[in-house]
């Protein structure tokens, strides 16, 4: 059965009142394929994540034109999906405060050996290794470069302020740990050789360092959990000696100081990390400008399989999708 993640059914969510949609997906792409691809076991996939959350969107943006919120969040492969379609919505909707929540997100992250193995190898990615003959090039998704471990925060500020990113998670997700043995069966990629915790330090270290003030925050705890928001917030996930896991994700969201004794900190994490600049170059002066605005995602005509049956692609494992929240 469908479990649906951290939706506004109490009158205490932080988005409660708010409309929204509750988005499931079976793809196995972080809603950003646009790929039909014929595995080399002979299995047929349709990687179109990324067309149908597209068609969802401007199915939202033709009833509701002009929205000044929107909320894209999801655990898991959603939640990895949310932090990429954040600059999707920003640029569909221009004037809209845009946040994304991402729960147990943690599978892929930018600058990280998984990310750049994808982008090479994977039959789907946005990169050289989704290039054959089932792409619809006709679909035009956000752009999902994060080579560069600054790919996040060069994207926040581009928008000077308005899209923020939310991140909550454990350090040994059971999921997230889990998944690096399905990379390792199911690709060519070693999921055993990946530094979970060194990259992931790394990367929220330079994202605190080098996005704009007030545009990303984080809560890690030193848990093994998966999906707090969805599991009722376990205490398990709670650092001691300062705000819950779950405290801080309702104000955030709320657009509240996480800590209201202390309303500058932006970062929760079960260990400290230095954010001094350890001579990291943050390129804020060399931000890209936001990506055009996605088009249309009208079904366009069937592209034949790709012929070369490519490497056996590894799939994130997602317990939720993402689930704008429009108002």
């Amino acid at each position: 059965p469908l479990r649906p993640g951290y939706l506004p059914f109490t009158d205490t969510h932080p988005y409660a009142g708010r409309r929204g949609v509750y988005f499931p997906t079976c793809t196995a792409d972080v809603s950003m394929g646009r790929h039909n691809v014929t595995y080399e076991d002979g299995y047929s996939a349709y990687h179109h994540g990324g067309i149908n959350f597209l068609t969802m969107l401007n199915g939202v943006k033709e009833k509701m034109p002009d929205l000044k919120k929107f909320a894209v969040y999801g655990g898991s492969g959603g939640g990895v999906a949310a932090s990429v379609w954040m600059q999707g919505v920003a640029d569909l909707w221009p004037s809209a405060e845009v946040t994304a929540f991402v729960d147990s997100g943690f599978h892929m992250m930018p600058g990280g050996e998984f990310f750049n193995f994808f982008w090479d190898n994977v039959a789907w990615s946005p990169g050289p290794g989704g290039d054959n003959a089932g792409r619809y090039d006709s679909v035009v998704l956000p752009t999902f470069d994060w080579r560069h471990q600054n790919a996040i925060s060069s994207q926040l500020h581009a928008y000077n302020g308005r899209v923020k990113v939310v991140y909550i998670g454990c350090s040994e997700d059971y999921i997230v740990f889990g998944d690096r043995a399905t990379m390792s069966k199911y690709s060519a990629f070693d999921g055993s050789s990946i530094h979970q915790l060194p990259e992931m330090w790394s990367f929220l270290t330079n994202l605190h360092r080098c996005a704009p003030a007030g545009s990303a925050f984080s809560y890690i705890a030193n848990c093994s959990k998966h999906h707090m928001s969805r599991e009722g917030w376990p205490e398990e996930a709670d650092i001691e000696g300062v705000i819950t896991m779950q405290s801080f994700t309702e104000r955030v969201l709320k657009g509240l100081p996480p800590d209201a004794a202390d309303p500058n900190r932006t970062h929760f994490w079960y260990e400290h990390k230095s954010l001094e600049n350890d001579g990291t170059v943050c390129e804020a002066d060399q931000t890209p400008a936001p990506t055009p605005a996605p088009t249309s995602a009208s079904t366009p005509a069937p592209t034949p399989a790709p012929t070369p049956a490519p490497t056996l692609a590894p799939t994130l494992a997602p317990t939720s999708a993402p689930t704008p929240a429009p108002t």
